[in-house]
């Protein structure tokens, strides 16, 4: 199995964070990195573990590691070389974003460039040469732009963290560094939407057919409106009560929550379709409906 150091450093003078917050940011960093892995080969799962902490600026000293081996990562220098891609897609998803924070907020065009970059043109104009597989991470997963933006609305509510540092030392990948006056401009970059693809999202009560009780790899499978549907769950605090066993699921277990619809517009049927589904938050979990006897 390959594995690859990555370091998440929360900076400024502190000695401790607070544990949602902790908990909060490694989670949906780990969100990246498992979107950035399945754009190469979606059947393999890319695990994050906490290795170590450190004093200081507080660093958390994650491993990421192929779980699973495919015929892309039979060979140890290939799924080396896959881990490292992997680690600088997610970097370069954060980087994208954070650019598109400091300049308007949305991307207005992309230019080929060659070799596996682009020239990403944000609406005020301003520049960025940038792996092209990082703009697709952020046109097409919905689950990684939610996941980033995440992280730095949480680091906007706590006043004492001057900078979120991720770095690969064992790489020789840039290190991400951003500053505490950037944390809310980022946590409001729009999803990325086109004249074709838009988002909506609504309140709907789902009937749960089969939970993923492992956080975030997988999609949950529901019942909604009479149809058959999967979709991943992105609510930090839903996923940690269910990590520490808080939930109980079983056939017929219903939830309300905040459902976010991903829609491409068919030019055959003149309209737009649902083409995927992201349970961004849960409001509330029913027990099943027992049947009773009316006397």
């Amino acid at each position: 199995m390959a594995k690859q150091e990555v370091t998440v450093k929360f900076g400024g003078d502190i000695e401790e964070v607070d544990i949602d917050t902790f908990a909060h940011v490694l989670l949906d960093y780990s969100t990246v990195i498992s979107e950035a892995g399945a754009m190469a080969d979606p059947s393999l799962r890319i695990n994050t573990n906490i290795r170590a902490t450190r004093q200081g600026c507080l660093e958390a000293v994650l491993s990421v590691a192929n779980g699973v081996i495919g015929s892309l990562l039979a060979d140890p220098a290939a799924a080396s070389t896959f881990l490292l891609n992997t680690i600088s897609i997610a970097k370069d998803s954060y980087k994208l974003i954070q650019f598109l924070a400091g300049h308007g907020g949305c991307l207005k065009e992309v230019q080929t460039i060659g070799d596996g970059c682009v020239k990403v043109i944000a609406s005020d104009n301003a520049t960025i040469n940038i792996n092209i597989d990082s703009v697709n991470l952020y046109k097409d997963s919905p689950r990684t732009h939610r996941a980033i933006t995440n992280t730095f609305s949480t680091l906007a509510e706590v006043g004492d963290i001057e900078e979120l540092q991720i770095s690969s030392p064992t790489s020789d990948i840039e290190t991400l560094s951003v500053p505490k006056d950037l944390f809310a401009n980022i946590a409001n970059v729009p999803m990325y939407e086109s004249v074709d693809v838009k988002h909506e999202t609504i309140d709907a009560i789902l009937t749960v057919i089969k939970p993923a009780l492992t956080t975030g790899h997988r999609k949950w499978e529901f019942i909604w409106l009479g149809n058959k549907m999967s979709a991943y769950i992105t609510d930090c605090e839903f996923l940690q009560g269910l990590s520490k066993q808080k939930y109980n699921f079983t056939l017929g277990t219903t939830m309300n929550v905040s459902l976010d619809l991903i829609q491409k517009y068919d030019p055959k049927k003149k309209a737009f379709l649902n083409i995927d589904y992201n349970v961004v938050k849960v409001n509330a979990v029913y027990p099943p409906v027992l049947d009773e006897p009316l006397f």
